[in-house]
């Protein structure tokens, strides 16, 4: 048996306090709220495809003699594909990095440091979502807890989030009272901060290329980016 200091440490409350109500809750009763505001990744996507600017190609052809471009027709036919083709990619405009890689080293670090903190935000609020399991839920709350202290109800870690992109599923492992819409809120919380994570890991390698002076490395991984953040 418990003393009453012990049941208060324990469940919050002594046990004698507990109203006799309803049954414990039903799975899936558990809503979350509003997530915090993820805006910070699209704006950085678009600053650094703004990093990029259109260079027009050079139109000028090699010079090539007329006996290495075959006697046959159909050798000079292929020349003559193969020098429009040519041509044109030519004549195509290219994206070049239009920072300094210093100057870029610094703004890429700042950008990297608020994506940080956002996507900080997003995972707290990710694992405490899963994790919290409310007061109103009376009986259900007390138990929950009293099992998740026992480590008979796993704690959700980040790893489990990302799993869970695939599996949404497996939130409920964590806390088997989360509604569905719950679990969909989440769910997009979810592929929210996992899209954060990728971005965070670019910029720290492009403050890397920019610190070394490594231009075309910039330059591809600025080609890179998703078109539609």
């Amino acid at each position: 048996m418990l003393t009453s200091e012990e049941e208060v440490r324990v469940a919050g409350r002594p046990f004698s306090a507990w109203e006799a109500g309803p049954a414990l809750p039903r799975d899936g009763t558990c809503e979350v709220g509003q997530p915090p505001s993820s805006n910070e990744r699209r704006p950085i996507v678009r600053f650094l495809k703004g990093l990029l600017v259109e260079c027009k190609g050079d139109e000028a052809m090699p010079g090539v003699s007329e006996g290495a471009q075959g006697e046959t027709k159909v050798a000079k036919k292929m020349w003559q594909d193969l020098r429009a083709s040519y041509a044109k990619h030519l004549a195509q405009p290219t994206l070049e990095l239009g920072v300094d890689c210093a100057v870029l080293g610094l703004l890429l670090r700042s950008q990297g440091e608020m994506l940080s903190n956002a996507r900080c935000a997003l995972e707290e609020w990710l694992l405490a979502s899963v994790s919290t399991i409310p007061s109103a839920a009376g009986r259900g709350a007390d138990g929950g807890r009293m099992r998740r202290a026992c480590n008979l109800v796993p704690t959700v870690t980040a790893r489990d989030l990302a799993r869970a992109a695939c599996r949404p599923d497996l939130l409920r492992t964590f806390n088997p009272l989360l509604s569905t819409r719950a679990v969909a809120r989440v769910r997009e919380g979810i592929l929210e901060w996992l899209q954060m994570c990728v971005l965070e890991d670019k910029l720290g390698r492009m403050e890397g290329f920019a610190r070394d002076g490594l231009k075309q490395d910039l330059e591809r991984e600025l080609q890179e980016l998703d078109p539609n953040p």
